[in-house]
């Protein structure tokens, strides 16, 4: 058994986590974004309080003392603890030394890389090129109705696209990415939420997006233009863009329907304003902010398209909330068409208003990528093309989304 006074090593930095109740129990999935398979393990909330109490300064009977102060009494018995932390190890969960010599190769190759390759291809979507097609014309061909051709006109400068799982939600993707075929764009920008983002509050990447049709290439220039800009405030690495969905769902469909399928991008993606939700009454207001929003308003030229990819509101129990989704949808709909309507009107902080009046309890998680984009696009106005909610019934959970074109 190993020593119960000496500093064990912490938890790693770098796993996915997701807040979950499973028969009822209170769980956490983790995910480890650099292992060759995506397969979730499940912990309890006691063995996740452990595993958070690893911060590479705590030994074994501190870890036991402070799991009893911070739960109210409960003891777990010494030679359970050392148990649930030698799977942590078997599991790769610490910064240890097996750690550092299967993961860290695996984040060193893809910092080094000058490609980022698709993480969800032959998962969310096929990542064979001509099954890919196919796939992509089916989902086009559900496009809502009342796009028309006015809004193929070339006066869009700017869309806003779900990022929810192609699987669950494809009629949105296709509303918007129908209303922007043919389009031939000098560059696109690419904004998104940014899940994984471990310091900063933007992630950038010199890096061409690569999927099963071939690669979008990377405006270099441009990005190292916004790096310059925002100094601290952009990561100092691109590791966020790895395994984030959020651009890579929208690159196959841009390729599909743009004119030239290797049209230069910029890809963009932004962290959490919640720390500076009740200071700030937009985006420019949040200190060293509005140099890097003049850089990004630079590149912006009547040829620019600029794509958002982000959901809206994320409620219910597996977002932590006590009640069903079913429970607030009425209330959350009315939220959202809020910031729906703040966003057609290109109203800055009249959609921050609306976040910062419920201190974001509805988890919009587009509102810093959303912010970004009302601060820099030229004066347009918006249409509402889709909006809805996937229901997920087995948890009581649903997020919003929306498809939203802007017309200059």
């Amino acid at each position: 058994m190993m020593r119960v006074d000496v500093p064990l090593p912490r938890m790693r930095r770098d796993l996915d986590i997701q807040f979950v109740p499973i028969d009822d129990e209170p769980s956490v999935l983790l995910t480890d974004p650099w292992a060759e398979d995506s397969y979730p393990w499940v912990l309890s909330d006691i063995a996740f309080a452990v595993l958070q109490l690893m911060d590479g300064k705590r030994s074994l009977r501190q870890i036991q003392a402070s799991l009893r102060r911070f739960t109210g009494g409960l003891s777990m018995p010494m030679e359970q603890l050392q148990q649930l932390v030698m799977q942590f190890q078997s599991l790769i969960l610490l910064e240890d030394d097996t750690y550092r010599v299967e993961r860290v190769p695996v984040r060193q190759a893809y910092l080094e890389s000058s490609a980022r390759a698709p993480a969800h291809a032959g998962v969310s979507y096929p990542d064979d090129a001509d099954e890919l097609r196919r796939y992509l014309s089916d989902v086009l061909a559900l496009a809502s109705p009342h796009h028309n051709q006015e809004n193929k006109a070339g006066s869009i400068v700017a869309v806003v696209s779900p990022h929810l799982d192609l699987r669950v939600e494809e009629e949105a993707y296709a509303t918007t990415y129908e209303a922007v075929r043919g389009m031939d764009p000098e560059r696109v920008v690419l904004l998104g939420t940014g899940h994984d983002i471990s310091d900063g509050l933007f992630s950038l990447t010199h890096k061409d997006y690569v999927t099963p049709l071939g690669a979008m290439p990377c405006d270099r220039d441009a990005m190292e233009a916004l790096r310059e800009a925002g100094g601290d405030l952009c990561s100092s690495h691109d590791l966020a863009h790895r395994n984030e969905h959020a651009l890579e769902f929208q690159v196959p469909f841009l390729q599909e329907v743009l004119a030239r399928p290797d049209t230069p991008i910029v890809p963009i993606l932004c962290g959490s304003f919640y720390n500076n939700l009740q200071e700030a009454k937009r985006a420019s207001d949040i200190t060293g902010v509005s140099k890097f929003l003049d850089a990004l308003r630079g590149l912006l030229t009547e040829n620019t398209l600029v794509v958002a990819g982000v959901d809206f509101s994320h409620i219910g129990r597996k977002f932590g909330h006590d009640e069903p989704a079913a429970a607030m949808m009425d209330t959350v709909q009315a939220h959202d068409e809020v910031l729906l309507e703040a966003l057609c009107d290109q109203d800055a902080p009249g959609f921050w208003e609306e976040v910062q009046r419920t201190d974001n309890a509805y988890h919009v998680c587009g509102f810093s990528s959303l912010s970004v984009m009302m601060e820099v696009l030229p004066s347009c106005k918006g249409d509402v093309l889709r909006h809805d909610f996937w229901d997920e019934q087995e948890t009581e959970s649903a997020v919003s989304f929306a498809s939203v074109v802007l017309r200059g």
